[in-house]
């Protein structure tokens, strides 16, 4: 069933909201179905792509390869060129239409670690904790249960408790692995990797088998995501009224009681047109990402006015953390061309499957030396005193610098313990996309993509112009902490050897990725191979972090923006730091609570927001 309200502007317009959601991805559809169960409020989303939702290339879980840099699916936002990675302009894909990134990722639903959460909260977080994501993480999903003979040969024994039973998000174990999957586990257990039979119990280290998000409940299986999971089982619903194709420009703010500023409507540009929503009861959501919740900000003149004065836009809020704290997974992608080809067992058709079959988390001691831990644990430590001897005298960078300083000594305390991930191996039995080499026609190959879990790098996203259209201007400052290309490089190390070690090491006709040339000519060679073919991984977090205001903060722990009394960010732009998970999982999660929050109780029986300024 496809909605039927989303292309009718004028209709639109006409509506009084309760809430409006400024993005209709991942986190804004879901939190926007849960909010339309209460038939007493009107519920407005305006996302900025097209509905996609009958899409074939979208639903077909095997197709997920095509997605990411097509204009089509991707906004296609790019980096600043990176004076640490061989000045390169590094793509940024984002999804682009209804469900926003969980329309066009690789499937893999993945949870992070206790010690990860538990430290959100440590950062000034009260009830964002482990234990709470947990239990709204669960109330976003459902685990088809997987046959216990596959289970047990894939190492996938799941353990029930620690999943969701009803909820919209469906996942499961592949049906089938790759043959070449078995070798490649056995040999990260001969070199000391064990299996993690059950990842989502607060300890991911270990290799395990991926479990994404497909529905089978259909004649063929389908891509899970939040169109299909959370908004379309829902769209007969008369509360709820979703408008694609609406690019917001601008919140519009009024002043309000005690300092505050009060939201009290939304512009937005459809077909090339300037609209205006101003009915709007009770609150406006922004839920548009890590890369466009800044600029929504920014644009409506929340931020540090050093910037957005230069764009000629007048500050409402003085909030200088909005865009800053940046910080994603990075990788570089390992190809090699195998002798066997990717026979599945029982038999499935590639279109009904997600292309990657395991993940292996891996503590920093797994892929480096006594000598090399002690070094990185020292880069932060110089880091710390650098941040001190920069902030010093300067008290509005102050609190900024404390929470950078309990950031690196949480850095420090992860690479020492070998029960938290520092890099995940990304392993696909196929030849994975990229910009400089194609495969050749009846040759058959694995990729494996290294992955860096906790880069110390810290960039940023601000406006580039008070053009609403334009992209924002992204510096990922990858390498910024040296650190960062070290430990990645020595990932790198581990991964070849892992090709090396039998029985994969049987299954391998050359290296493609780097090539024999590169990997001859040792750790040189290596960074230099890493800062030309570094990566994003999808997974931006920290531009509109949640923390104490005096800390660097955008939002407080019920996600309210400082200085506002009824405008809040609900999306993972609000997570303070990178954790070793594909992120989708808590950006359901941060939905799921939101709709939960006590906040609403106070709303449905008529009782004013509360303010925080």
């Amino acid at each position: 069933m496809t909605p039927q309200r989303y292309t009718d502007v004028d209709h639109f317009l006409r509506q009084t909201f309760d809430f409006v959601i400024v993005g209709g991805g991942t986190a804004g559809l879901a939190l926007a179905a849960r909010l339309s169960e209460n038939s007493a409020w009107t519920i407005g989303v305006l996302e900025a792509g097209p509905d996609l939702s009958d899409d074939p290339n979208i639903n077909a879980p095997g197709k997920c390869l095509t997605l990411m840099y097509n204009p089509r699916y991707d906004w296609m936002f790019a980096s600043v060129p990176q004076p640490h990675a061989s000045n390169r302009v590094v793509i940024q894909p984002r999804g682009k239409g209804l469900g926003g990134c969980s329309a066009i990722n690789f499937l893999g639903m993945t949870r992070p670690s206790r010690v990860e959460m538990d430290f959100v909260e440590k950062l000034g977080n009260p009830g964002w904790n482990w234990e709470s994501f947990m239990h709204y993480s669960k109330q976003s999903e459902t685990l088809a249960l997987h046959d216990k003979d596959l289970a047990e040969r894939y190492f996938s024994r799941a353990e029930i408790n620690l999943h969701g039973s009803n909820g919209p998000i469906q996942k499961l174990f592949p049906p089938s692995c790759d043959f070449t999957f078995l070798p490649f586990c056995q040999s990260l257990r001969n070199l000391g990797v064990q299996p993690n039979y059950e990842a989502s119990h607060g300890v991911t280290v270990g290799f395990q088998t991926v479990i994404s998000c497909i529905d089978t409940s259909g004649p063929t299986p389908t891509r899970s995501y939040a169109a299909s999971a959370y908004l379309l089982p829902n769209s007969g619903r008369r509360n709820l009224f979703v408008l694609a194709g609406a690019q917001v420009s601008k919140i519009q703010l009024e002043d309000g009681p005690g300092g505050s500023k009060r939201a009290v409507g939304v512009e937005f540009y459809f077909n090339d047109q300037l609209k205006k929503l101003d009915r709007i009861r009770k609150e406006v959501i922004i839920s548009a990402g890590s890369f466009q919740t800044p600029q929504i900000l920014e644009l409506s003149g929340i931020g540090n006015p050093n910037i957005i004065s230069k764009h000629g836009i007048g500050t409402m809020v003085d909030l200088p953390g909005v865009g800053e704290n940046l910080q994603d997974h990075i990788c570089v992608h390992t190809i090699v061309e195998v002798d066997t080809p990717p026979l599945k067992e029982p038999a499935v058709d590639a279109m009904n499957a997600a292309p990657e079959k395991g993940f292996a988390y891996l503590p920093a001691s797994q892929f480096a030396t006594e000598d090399e831990l002690e070094k990185w644990c020292q880069s932060c430590e110089n880091s710390i005193s650098n941040l001190g001897t920069r902030s010093r005298g300067d008290i509005g960078s102050s609190g900024r610098t404390a929470i950078r300083i309990d950031q690196l000594r949480a850095h420090q305390a992860w690479l020492r313990n070998p029960k938290e991930a520092c890099a995940e191996l990304i392993y696909a039995p196929t030849w994975h996309p990229n910009e400089l080499l194609q495969p050749t026609m009846g040759t058959y190959y694995n990729s494996v993509a290294v992955v860096l879990s906790h880069p110390m790098s810290r960039g940023s996203v601000h406006i580039a112009s008070a053009d609403p259209l334009a992209h924002p201007r992204i510096d990922t400052q990858y390498f910024s902490e040296p650190a960062d290309l070290e430990m990645l490089v020595c990932a790198l190390e581990y991964m070849l050897r892992v090709y090396r070690t039998s029985p994969l090491a049987d299954n391998v006709v050359k290296n493609v990725m780097p090539d024999a040339n590169t990997i001859q000519g040792g750790r040189e060679k290596l960074a230099e191979y890493v800062k030309e073919h570094v990566q994003c991984v999808f997974h931006p977090v920290g531009t509109a972090s949640m923390g104490p205001r005096e800390r660097g903060g955008v939002v407080d722990s019920e996600l309210r923006v400082y200085g506002t009394e009824n405008l809040r960010v609900v999306d993972l732009s609000v997570m303070p730091m990178e954790v070793s998970c594909h992120t989708q999982s808590i950006a359901y999660a941060i939905a799921e609570k939101v709709s939960g929050f006590r906040w609403i109780c106070f709303l449905c029986a008529g009782a004013t927001s509360r303010r925080q300024t």
